[in-house]
C-alpha cells in the first residue's frame, strides 16, 4: 500500500480551441455553428474541445470531454485512456 503522505494527485483541465492545427477540422466546425446558430437565431460561438487528464503518483488518466448527442443519461458513456 502507498504511504499517503507521498502521494501526488492532480487534476487538470484542458481547453483547446476547435481544429488547432488542422484546417479541415476548424473550416467544418465554423460552418456547422454558423449554420446552428442561424437556425437559433443566436450569435455564433467559439468551439473548443476539452480534455480532463487527472494524474496519480506515476499514473495518468486521460479523458475525451465531448456533448452528448441527447440528454438520456443511460445513453451516455465515458472513454478514457491511460497514458
Amino acid at each position: 500500500m502507498t504511504d499517503p503522505s507521498t502521494t501526488t494527485a492532480a487534476v487538470d483541465l484542458y481547453w483547446i480551441a476547435l481544429g488547432a492545427g488542422g484546417h479541415c477540422v476548424r473550416l467544418n466546425g465554423r460552418v456547422y455553428e454558423a449554420f446552428k446558430a442561424s437556425c437559433a437565431h443566436r450569435p455564433r460561438c467559439d468551439l473548443y474541445h476539452a480534455a480532463l487528464v487527472a494524474a496519480l503518483d506515476d499514473d495518468r488518466y486521460t479523458i475525451e470531454i465531448a456533448p452528448s448527442p441527447d440528454a438520456a443519461e443511460a445513453d451516455r458513456a465515458a472513454v478514457g485512456s491511460r497514458s
